[in-house]
């Protein structure tokens, strides 16, 4: 009897030692494949969706008196910027700029001393007194001088804003009727591509079609400050789509 307690006690001891053994076995398995599961799963997954660049770098802006008040408001920052108070398309190739950066410089100097992605323009106001074919023809020939100069540039023309329902009732040219008039011409020169739009209005206007009171400078015409800020900061989120 006590030979046969014998046997089964040492089998009894294999068995358990047998099953311990198989325990730490799974247990190894179960950590390795933990810590081989980690690393591969850090590798999985969509890459994070990459934000736009909200910069104006690249960027060259021609403009009259409402490109000023963007460039003296910090707008348009990191953007060469030629503009004048008053200019229009007919003298835009002989002006001089008296203020910032390029003061002392005409519009050849930018042209032909910059590589530009994009070439911003608003102008048209000066001219909304003259023969609107006229304005569109000369502004043709300005669109065709900034390609020959920048011939991989995206041209973009800004429409010219609205001015207020009380400013365009007073009964000379300078009035919201015109302005489209004049816009919608300017916007037949684009073709979506090398030529695009890009229209402030909807932005700027109040619900009744004019420039919106509180964005506007005493003469119902040119944008204040706040509104110049407001202004730039919209076409900075616009750029990347151009």
């Amino acid at each position: 009897m006590k030979k046969k307690n014998v046997i089964i006690y040492i089998a009894l001891c294999i068995v358990l030692a047998m099953a311990a053994l198989g325990v730490s076995s799974c247990g190894l398995d179960e950590e390795t494949e933990i810590a081989t599961a980690t690393p591969d799963s850090q590798l999985v997954g969509d890459e994070p969706a990459k934000i736009p660049e909200m910069t104006l770098a690249g960027c060259l802006f021609i403009g009259d008196s409402r490109t000023e008040g963007l460039r003296q408001a910090g707008s348009l920052t990191d953007a060469d910027i030629f503009c004048s108070v008053g200019m229009s398309v007919f003298d835009a190739t002989t002006r001089v700029m008296t203020t910032g950066a390029g003061a002392g410089y005409n519009l050849f100097h930018f042209l032909s001393t910059g590589t530009y992605k994009k070439v911003y323009i608003l102008l048209g106001i000066n001219e909304i007194t003259r023969d609107l074919d006229e304005v569109t023809e000369t502004y043709s020939e300005l669109l065709s001088l900034v390609r020959d100069y920048q011939p991989d540039a995206k041209i973009i023309i800004q429409a010219n804003p609205h001015v207020t329902t009380w400013r365009s009732s007073w009964g000379d040219a300078c009035n919201n009727e015109n302005i489209d008039l004049l816009n919608s011409k300017l916007y037949a020169l684009t073709d979506g591509e090398s030529i695009c739009w890009l229209d402030p209005n909807p932005l700027l206007d109040d619900e009744n079609g004019g420039f919106r009171a509180e964005y506007a400078a005493g003469d119902g015409l040119h944008p204040n400050r706040d509104c110049c800020i407001i202004w730039g900061e919209w076409i900075v989120a616009q750029n990347p789509l151009y």
